[in-house]
């Protein structure tokens, strides 16, 4: 990773962390009142994620990425008012047009936080951090080669309350940093990229959970 790319991305980490805490301290008392009578902020979550990424605008061909994952999240704090959430995801990436093919799995942790933006509480902001690990293949006219590499990812979304049991999650990306190298007949190459808003490396996605209370 070279070193203006590391500090841009810790940089980025460092100012959202830095502002979810300065919001959820001093500014709490300026949300919605919510429904207490409900449990809004689930103790932990198992969730399936279903989502698209489109071309880069240095993308010659229209290329739309297809994915597929799951997701662990666990209630970090104990307040009533907000939600912090650690926990795993991982995810499946595919695109495929013409002659050109690419495979991508993903692994790695994420921290997500929800705030009630409405006046029952069960529609919150959600801001969120994640890291990951990858591997892979990239195919194009029958040349095949092997990809591995990390990342991480900052986002932004909503988490809704539909029940006692279900949320539904919506999570779209701000900035994404990522390493990637690429080994072909015992020779490597490494790639690195840092991606803004919605495109073929950061997907729109969305998230059915089911509730473990």
């Amino acid at each position: 990773m070279k070193t203006k790319q590391l500090i841009l991305v810790f940089t980025v980490l460092l100012f959202f962390s830095t502002f979810l805490n300065g919001y959820s301290q001093d500014n709490i008392d300026a949300l919605p009142k919510i429904n207490r009578s409900l449990d809004l902020f689930a103790k932990q979550t198992i969730g399936l994620s279903a989502g698209l990424s489109f071309k880069s605008r240095d993308d010659v061909e229209d290329r739309t990425t297809i994915c597929f994952g799951g997701e662990y999240l666990r209630k970090v704090n104990d307040k009533e008012d907000c939600g912090a959430y650690f926990g795993g995801f991982a995810s499946y990436h595919t695109t495929s047009q013409d002659e050109f093919k690419k495979n991508v799995f993903k692994v790695g942790p994420k921290f997500e936080y929800h705030l009630p933006i409405t006046q029952s509480g069960e529609t919150q902001l959600v801001g969120g951090l994640k890291g990951f690990y990858k591997t892979g293949s990239e195919e194009d006219f029958g040349f095949k080669q092997d990809l591995t590499g990390y990342g991480a990812s900052l986002y932004s979304g909503f988490n809704i309350r539909l029940s006692s049991k279900w949320d539904l999650g919506v999570e779209f990306p701000i900035v994404s940093y990522s390493s990637t190298t690429f080994e072909f007949n015992g020779n490597e190459t490494t790639q690195n990229s840092t991606s803004i808003a919605l495109n073929k490396r950061n997907p729109l996605m969305m998230y059915g959970r089911i509730r473990l209370d």
